[in-house]
């Protein structure tokens, strides 16, 4: 009886190893044909990547500058967080991804409504 036990374990222990090996040989051949998604290391992001990166279109990002720059323009001094911080080359404004998350942290913070 105990010989039979053993040759049934082998068996069953071969075949459980085999199963295996031939799972873990399917998954890293379709690991392999997925894209590999690169974590953004970029430095600024574009008004685009922005508006992106905060769930708005183009257009009402662009429109809560506007209308923050012309409230920024007649004050002397403000948080650096109150209005969103960008800086802008030439004709184009780029944005960090860190300033932009402490800017919604200070808002969100003070519950102020961001207009545009």
């Amino acid at each position: 009886m105990s010989k039979h036990f053993l040759s049934i374990s082998i068996v069953l222990l071969s075949i459980a190893i085999f199963f295996l090996a031939f799972q873990l040989g399917n998954s890293v051949s379709s690991e392999e044909n997925e894209p590999v998604q690169m974590v953004d290391s970029k430095g600024l992001l574009t008004v685009e990547e922005a508006a992106s990166y905060l769930n708005l279109n183009k257009e009402k990002l662009t429109a809560i500058i506007r209308q923050q720059d012309s409230s920024r323009e007649i004050l002397s001094s403000f948080d650096t967080y109150e209005y969103i911080p960008y800086i802008q080359i030439g004709e184009d404004k780029y944005f960090n991804k860190e300033q932009i998350d402490e800017w919604i942290r200070y808002n969100t913070i003070i519950w102020k409504e961001v207009e545009y």
